[in-house]
């Protein structure tokens, strides 16, 4: 009991040295104690604000990206459309012209048609005439041997 006794008489002895010893450091500014509460708010509320900063930076930024992916999927779309369209309009040219070359066609085959129809009524016509222009001479010819025979009889009569 008694080793235990001085055992309990030095841990006390030591503990009470090492009070001296932190209130001596303290009296000279050492180891001020901080005021916990105060300086664990700031901390956190620091913390706070700049994780509220970032957040919201961060989450307008991503709005501005998501709108500007909007905007380019919303002039790829008009882009297409305009595309399309033009597409559109030269296949409806390509069919107006095709349209235009097909009435030419028919037009001059008709014009050709209209032409050799002529030409044979002129042939036929021509080919008439020259029937007609024949046959008169031969009458011709016959009514030309006639009055000769006619003038011979009357010269061989006068004569």
């Amino acid at each position: 009991m008694e080793k235990e006794r001085e055992t309990a008489e030095s841990v006390r002895k030591r503990s009470m040295e090492r009070l001296a010893e932190a209130r001596e450091k303290e009296s000279q500014g050492y180891g001020k104690k901080r005021k916990k509460n105060g300086g664990d708010r700031e901390a956190i509320d620091y913390f706070r604000g700049k994780y509220d900063k970032e957040f919201n930076f961060k989450r307008e930024e991503l709005e501005l990206r998501r709108r500007e992916l909007e905007m380019k999927e919303k002039e790829k779309e008009r882009q297409w459309e305009v595309t399309k369209r033009e597409i559109e309009m030269k296949e409806k040219e390509k069919e107006r012209q095709w349209e235009i070359k097909k009435r030419e066609f028919e037009m001059k085959e008709r014009e050709w048609e209209a032409r050799s129809k002529r030409e044979s009524e002129m042939l036929a016509v021509m080919q008439h005439h020259l029937q007609q222009q024949q046959e008169l001479q031969k009458q011709m010819q016959e009514q030309n041997k006639l009055m000769l025979d006619l003038v011979k009889k009357l010269f061989d009569k006068f004569m």
